[in-house]
């Protein structure tokens, strides 16, 4: 999903989506979106399943109650 995608559905600023998008990125010393993907799935591979939008929830659908999102 692009940022201005993201900020968008988020109400954020389009530059502000980039900021968080780094910080995440350092957080998980990770470089790219699908380094991000694989090292959350790689720690809590029960993700997988929001991920792919079962249990009722859209795919991509980001749960803010998951342990990984909590910071």
């Amino acid at each position: 999903m692009r940022g201005a995608l993201i900020a968008d559905r988020l109400g954020l600023s389009r530059m502000t989506v980039p900021t968080h998008i780094k910080n995440i990125y350092r957080k998980l010393e990770v470089n790219s979106r699908s380094e991000a993907v694989f090292e959350v799935l790689k720690e809590h591979p029960s993700e997988l399943v929001v991920a792919l939008g079962r249990e009722g929830k859209k795919p991509g659908a980001i749960d803010p109650n998951v342990s990984w999102a909590k910071g």
